[in-house]
């Protein structure tokens, strides 16, 4: 009998301590969920306070990176590309002529008084004119003639003889540059220099010396032509894409250079990169940088103003984090 009421009062017990567990693991779920609520509403006023800094914040940072985007394509304007044929070989007119045509490009020729037109395998004088009347230009070829002020003279002569306007140009074949020849070129009133990359000029950014612009050049079809075409996107560059027979590079050949022509056409129509003659080519990058400063002074400000403003901003969000964080 007494065990048994033992029994009964261990049992009460332990249901009192069940409940009483109970109770307190309810508490503490109520109290909890309370607490949760109450921070819920304490961050939600935060986030409230902070949202419309947030949202001002984010549109002066879009409209910071516009302005720099806009600051990199005046600063530096777009990649330009030339169309330049090293020799006078007929198929310029039978075969190139009508793609060029077609995709709206002009070529220049390089005419030199070793290759000229009406010579044996060369583009007729009527080929020519037909050419230079649908807006293609001329750039003198170097020859490596033993003098180049001679050699300038004997230019000027055919010039007279062909009866064309010469763009104030020269090109010179693979390893035939030299900076020598410079003073005696300004003198003559060259404004372009087409090169091969001698004496580790850059390979894509055209640079001036005085009123002297110098441009790389690199044969169209050459291994690297594709990969240098993008870097001349992305830096803003400058080359010219040679045409001729001086290597198997230059040959002309109707599939790729087509395909050539489309690229070219496809970035032109992108806002990409500029298909142009030499002296254009030359003249946009004169405008560039002759505006340089002018777009550097008037970038700064806006910069400062923006960055100030959002710096600002970001004190405020600070005060507000340090105000409910504690």
């Amino acid at each position: 009998m007494i065990e048994n009421k033992e029994q009964r009062w261990k049992l009460v017990i332990v249901f009192v301590i069940f409940i009483i567990t109970i109770g307190v693991l309810l508490l503490l779920f109520f109290q909890e969920d309370q607490i949760k609520k109450e921070k819920d509403v304490y961050y939600g006023q935060m986030e409230q306070e902070v949202e419309t800094f947030v949202k001002e914040k984010k549109q002066l940072e879009t409209d910071l990176l516009d302005l720099e985007k806009k600051y990199d394509n005046e600063i530096n304007g777009k990649a330009s590309v030339e169309l330049l044929f090293t020799d006078l070989n007929e198929n310029i007119y039978t075969d190139i002529y009508p793609w060029m045509k077609e995709y709206g490009y002009i070529g220049t020729l390089a005419i030199s008084p070793k290759s000229f037109p009406g010579q044996k395998d060369c583009l007729s004088m009527k080929q020519f004119k037909e050419l230079i009347n649908a807006g293609w230009q001329c750039c003198l070829k170097w020859d490596e003639s033993s003098d180049i002020n001679e050699w300038l003279s004997s230019c000027r002569e055919l010039v007279k003889a062909l009866e064309i306007k010469l763009v104030n140009a020269v090109y010179f074949p693979t390893g035939s540059y030299h900076s020598k020849y410079d003073e005696i070129l300004m003198k003559e009133g060259i404004l372009v220099v087409v090169h091969h990359n001698e004496n580790d000029l850059l390979s894509i950014n055209s640079k001036f010396k005085n009123d002297l612009w110098y441009s790389s050049a690199l044969a169209w079809n050459s291994n690297q032509a594709t990969s240098i075409l993008s870097n001349l996107m992305n830096q803003k560059g400058n080359m010219v894409y040679t045409i001729g027979s001086e290597s198997i590079y230059e040959k002309y050949e109707e599939g790729n250079f087509i395909a050539m022509l489309k690229r070219l056409k496809s970035f032109s129509e992108k806002n990409s990169i500029l298909v142009y003659n030499l002296l254009e080519a030359r003249e946009y990058c004169k405008e560039i940088e002759n505006k340089r400063e002018s777009i550097e002074n008037n970038y700064k400000p806006q910069k400062e103003v923006l960055e100030s403003k959002i710096a600002e901003l970001d004190k405020k969000i600070d005060s507000i984090y340090d105000k409910y964080i504690k």
